[in-house]
């Protein structure tokens, strides 16, 4: 791939804005392949068949116009065309495979529902083999693409943008295998998948909110795209239930049944998922300060945001007690795992205050700038060689204002300033 990129870096490089465009539209291929897919498996089990038939129609459609959108460029979508003949062939690959599965979909979506048995099962394996190749192939030509981006200089967005829509293909991928297990097809190897789908989902749901500066992931910090963030991870919470129920069945035949239980409702439930995700990811392609969370809290949730932020100071103040009983050699041993357990609730009740909790009803922080504050709170308590001083800790600078009684809500703050204020207890 080395001696590739050089050439790729050699052609002409699109703008930054073109490059997330493009990414994120070879990326929705990924997406709509799983989603087909899913839709079809739905025609399979006679759940809802007009309606996903006609979903299966609108994304071959889709699916041809940004294939082509790829290959010849869209200025009307900002999408650039191939900048090489080597991505050109990739996409050819693409096309290649696309027009197969393709087929299979059209010549089997109206009997698809009155196949049993033999029958039914070799439609079905040859549907997940022809759409795990084009998923494959879907994937080069992002990872083509994203590394291009990467050496072009609009690096660090190329990548957290291209995990953050590897997300919308997770969901549809956690549906599609849950529905392979509900209909007995391979459920061994199925299960395998959606247990490992879910694992990088979550994996890729903290990494693109919280970051990683090995890899060049930036911690996430726009003030729009974490409310966004605190949706999906909400709706995330609804959803894992089903995938949970299924994975903890004690055999193979009782997984099944569980699918073929749940996969109604976890249907639906991921409609939601996948909505909310496909919103945050034109949140990390387009970027935003077009939204106003301060305008949309009422009392209760200042209220809410300031009890956790004083139960955060006092967890902060217990970490700092055994920390001083560990350093005094009293009781060491009890004291250590007091303030592993202690260090761990702090740590999750500040990410609760950075990224909000729908599910605890804790909001997102109101403004730009607490939002930066608590992630510089957060930096300075990841450090490892940090003292556990109360006077020191950065958390309690942040959570000063419960001191004294804190701030009382007389009024809703009405501005930023005003809100910077209330929350960090100085005057604006």
């Amino acid at each position: 791939m080395g001696i590739e990129l050089l050439l790729l870096l050699s052609c002409a490089v699109p703008g930054r804005t073109s490059w997330l465009k493009t990414i994120d539209v070879a990326g929705f291929q990924r997406t709509l392949v799983q989603k087909m897919t899913k839709e079809m498996l739905l025609v399979a089990l006679d759940i809802d068949p007009d309606d996903n038939k006609r979903k299966i129609h609108e994304g071959i459609a889709m699916f041809d116009q940004t294939l082509h959108d790829m290959i010849e460029g869209s200025d009307s979508r900002d999408i650039f065309a191939s900048p090489s003949q080597l991505i050109t062939d990739k996409l050819e690959e693409v096309d290649d495979i696309w027009h197969v599965y393709e087929h299979i979909l059209l010549s089997n979506i109206e009997t698809i529902s009155n196949l049993n048995g033999t029958a039914l099962e070799e439609l079905l394996q040859a549907i997940a083999g022809q759409s795990d190749e084009l998923l494959s192939a879907c994937g080069v030509v992002v990872g083509a693409l994203s590394d291009v981006a990467t050496l072009s200089g609009s690096a660090t967005m190329g990548l957290q943008q291209d995990i953050a829509g590897r997300q919308r293909s997770y969901v549809q991928m956690m549906c599609k295998e849950a529905l392979f297990v509900s209909l007995g097809i391979n459920v061994a190897e199925h299960m395998g998948i959606l247990k490992h789908t879910k694992l990088l989902f979550e994996a890729s749901h903290e990494g693109i909110i919280v970051g990683d500066s090995y890899v060049g992931i930036p911690v996430l910090s726009s003030l729009c795209t974490l409310h966004q963030m605190r949706e999906v991870t909400y709706s995330y919470h609804n959803f894992r239930p089903y995938v949970m129920d299924i994975l903890n069945a004690n055999s193979d035949a009782a997984g099944q049944e569980v699918a073929k239980r749940v996969v109604r409702d976890m249907m639906n439930t991921s409609e939601i998922l996948f909505s909310s995700m496909v919103d945050a990811v034109q949140l990390f392609v387009n970027g935003s300060d077009d939204c106003d969370p301060r305008a949309k809290m009422v009392e209760s949730d200042w209220l809410r945001y300031l009890e956790n932020l004083g139960r955060l100071r006092l967890l902060i103040q217990q970490v700092s007690m055994f920390f001083a009983q560990v350093a005094s050699d009293v009781e060491p041993a009890a004291g250590k795992v007091e303030l592993t357990v202690l260090m761990a609730k702090a740590s999750q009740k500040l990410r609760n205050l950075i990224e909000g909790s729908k599910a605890e009803s804790i909001p997102a922080p109101p403004t730009q700038e607490i939002v930066l504050q608590l992630q510089h709170a957060w930096e300075e308590e990841s450090e490892p060689d940090i003292p556990l001083e109360g006077g020191q800790d950065p958390e309690v600078q942040v959570v000063s204002a419960t001191e004294g009684g804190g701030p009382r809500i007389e009024e809703i703050p009405s501005s930023d300033e005003e809100a910077n204020a209330f929350i960090f207890g100085f005057s604006s």
